[in-house]
């Protein structure tokens, strides 16, 4: 019988799954292990990929968005009062003048969301030779150590997705409540199952539909086919950017990886040129350090 889900405050299972990592790479079995989630306070230490996520964040990190609170940094507009609007934002001189009730309006500036994107489909259930997780495994680590850094560390709101056919979205959202909710999904949510999903579809259209123009997007993919690196140029389209964070799952100095290691390298370089960055992320370094 399968096994039930694991809760918040289980450590992560990996169930068997046959991984492929392109038709003429080698095959091997994924071995079961018990992967945790580190809950460690993230400002303890600096990870080597905290700056190189966050910093592409940063550059386009703050949006403008209107506000009547009168708290903006910058004159948007004067337009027709609307009931419940704050008597601090009313124009007076206006009302003196002309008699007309009309409200000022202001650019406040708020923090850019972030959606971190895992890549669950079956395709991305690939791996080294000789590897005991696939690279989904490192994906869900890579996204609660992402959103754990962005919303304690930096304050910014964090949603989370799947680009797979078993669908999860999170509305990006602040506070330790918000990172709980994204724990729990990666823990136990079906879209991170250990077992691979039955079809290869990649809905990449339907989740770009939920991420607005002012979202950034982690995408955390090994890029192992060409619809992968397909779904990183439509949600760089879609949203104000888009970072790739790529566990590399095959090596050049193993004969039955190399053609993988080729076809990967040549999606990771069309998407830089694209203008899109791409964290080649080597399989042996821990997300954790």
């Amino acid at each position: 019988p399968p096994e039930a889900a694991p809760t918040a405050g289980e450590p992560l299972r990996v169930r068997s799954g046959i991984p492929r990592l392109e038709p003429k790479a080698r095959v091997h079995q994924v071995a079961t292990r018990r992967p945790r989630l580190q809950t460690r306070d993230s400002r303890s230490s600096v990870r080597w990929w905290s700056r190189l996520v966050g910093d592409a964040i940063a550059q386009q990190g703050r949006v403008a968005a209107a506000t009547t609170g009168g708290a903006g940094v910058e004159f948007n507009t004067v337009r027709e009062y609307q009931p419940g609007d704050p008597l601090g934002s009313i124009d007076w001189n206006q009302l003196a003048r002309s008699g007309e009730l009309r409200t000022i309006s202001f650019l406040e500036e708020r923090l850019a969301p972030v959606v971190i994107v895992v890549d669950a489909r079956r395709e991305a259930y690939v791996a080294p030779y000789q590897a005991a997780v696939p690279a989904l495994h490192r994906g869900v680590r890579a996204a609660y150590a992402i959103a754990s850094d962005l919303i304690v560390n930096r304050g910014v709101p964090v949603g989370l997705a799947t680009l797979s056919p078993r669908s999860q979205w999170i509305p990006p959202g602040s506070g330790r409540q918000q990172l709980e909710q994204i724990r729990a999904a990666l823990l136990g949510d079906r879209a991170f199952s250990w077992v691979p999903p039955d079809t290869s579809s990649s809905p990449i259209r339907r989740l770009a539909a939920f991420v607005d123009f002012d979202t950034h997007v982690v995408l955390c993919s090994p890029l192992a086919d060409d619809d992968a690196a397909e779904g990183a140029r439509t949600l760089h389209a879609t949203a104000a950017s888009c970072t790739v964070l790529s566990p590399a799952v095959a090596s050049p100095s193993i004969p039955g990886e190399a053609y993988a290691y080729v076809t990967r390298a040549h999606r990771l370089s069309t998407l830089r040129t694209a203008g899109i960055q791409v964290i080649d992320w080597p399989w042996e370094r821990s997300i954790e350090e």
